[in-house]
């Protein structure tokens, strides 16, 4: 195309609107100043944009002008070398990908593409990789449900299409539906995102249950899952031990109450005003309810079994005694009588982060109980003390090796059930968590 001739398409494009401060250098470089260029007789001449051409090009192929109006610089010189619009309309979708973490757009500033083409290829590529994640996403997710559902297609199906939730709401409302208008109803207001926002259909949870059903091991023949909400909502400060594959959670009260117990029971072992003992026992029992307390929070949020249902009678709210929510329920942590009070044991929850790391169902989640609080050590040599029990550690004062003191283990495995020493340290051994001394005696 020749540049009368390309002059005379932008002249075509001409509409009137507001010049933003944005476009200002665009405006400078091709309106005003011009670009050099050699005319037909070879004489140096200056080719400009008309001004209402360049908004109306920034304005079709540009979604940030007007303001700041950030890619329209380098439209305008694609536009200029290219001598028409052919492919400006990737800017748009290249915009919108940088907000997806899915497109993985590694080059994020457009003037890394130097042609239109470098910049279709990039964005075809993102295209591909958000196609793929949304695939492994949706699968991902109708696993889980054919998991929960034991294998049950209707019931998954119902799951995906939030019967569920019209279920509780109506329930909420005091409304009796049938099963009837429940399905319809949920399927109306496509309250599952599954449904509504991934196409999932009933065909599709058939053949993925077959897909499942051939795999070996496969997620689906090991029937279980775990509880990646938890994951999702860990508290740095009670973070012990993490690696790729697991993550081990102290539920022990704060450093400051614990401490305080043992200053004041060191004062009532060093006393003989029996009016001053019980004052301090006093004391003692207070801050063991504020302990406890704060043991029982942690022990639910951590220990809570994943299809926790409150509102269904018959579901289960955790494994293990320490960690009950139900009224009738003793756990054993509450009244200054509990594990923490009465032995002052300490526990810690691990949780793998992946369901390939987990050997067997009974480990998906896995508590450790210590017959020691917090136990601290002095080094032999110069008299430091700050060494955790059950662990050989250098001196950081004088360098000495402080040997590890041998501490009572007990592992319970996700039923409830005391995983014997061999075998919990085998697997221990496999998540990469540092295995104590312990002693003979098994808990």
């Amino acid at each position: 195309m020749s540049l009368e001739h390309f002059i005379t398409d932008i002249k075509r494009l001409v509409e009137s609107i507001n010049l933003d401060e944005g476009f200002s250098d665009v405006k400078r470089k091709y309106c005003e100043q011009g670009i050099p260029i050699v005319d037909a007789e070879g004489k140096p001449d200056v080719a400009r944009i008309p001004l209402e051409s360049l908004k109306r090009l920034a304005k079709k192929y540009d979604p940030t002008y007007p303001n700041p109006a950030k890619y329209t610089m380098w439209i305008a010189d694609r536009y200029f070398e290219q001598r028409n619009a052919r492919g400006l309309e990737a800017v748009k979708t290249f915009d919108e990908y940088l907000k997806n973490p899915n497109s993985k757009i590694q080059q994020r500033s457009i003037d890394q593409y130097k042609t239109v083409e470098d910049l279709h290829n990039e964005v075809d590529a993102a295209s591909s990789r958000i196609s793929s994640s949304r695939e492994e996403y949706k699968e991902r997710a109708v696993r889980k449900l054919l998991i929960k559902a034991k294998s049950s297609v209707d019931l998954a199906f119902k799951w995906a299409i939030g019967e569920g939730e019209v279920r509780t709401d109506a329930a909420e409302n005091g409304e009796k539906l049938s099963a009837e208008e429940i399905s319809k109803r949920a399927t109306e207001k496509g309250r599952g995102s599954l449904v509504r926002d991934y196409g999932i259909d009933f065909d599709y949870i058939v053949k993925l249950k077959k897909k499942l059903e051939k795999e070996e091991p496969g997620l689906f023949g090991r029937d279980f899952t775990i509880d990646e909400d938890i994951l999702k909502n860990i508290d740095g400060k009670d973070i012990r031990f993490e690696n790729e594959k697991v993550v081990v959670v102290s539920i022990n009260p704060p450093g400051v109450l614990t401490n305080k117990i043992a200053e004041i029971k060191s004062r009532i072992a060093a006393s003989t005003d029996d009016e001053l003992k019980a004052k301090l026992g006093a004391e003692i029992s207070d801050l063991y309810s504020v302990a406890d307390a704060d043991i029982v929070k942690k022990s639910q949020k951590y220990g809570k079994d994943p299809d926790y249902n409150p509102k269904d009678p018959g579901s289960r709210d955790a494994a293990w005694c320490i960690s009950y929510f139900k009224p009738g329920r003793t756990n054993q942590m509450v009244g200054g009588v509990g594990y923490h009070s009465k032995k002052a044991d300490t526990f810690y929850f691990v949780l793998p982060k992946n369901v390939d790391y987990v050997p067997e169902k009974k480990f998906t989640k896995v508590c450790i109980e210590t017959g020691i609080e917090t136990g601290k050590i002095t080094c032999p040599k110069c008299g430091y003390g700050n060494f955790v029990r059950g662990y050989e550690d250098k001196c950081t004062e004088c360098g000495a090796t402080t040997p590890a003191s041998p501490i009572n283990v007990t592992v319970f495995d996700w039923n409830d059930e005391k995983i014997p020493s061999a075998e919990w340290k085998s697997l221990f051994k496999d998540w990469g968590i540092p295995i104590p001394k312990t002693s003979d005696r098994e808990d």
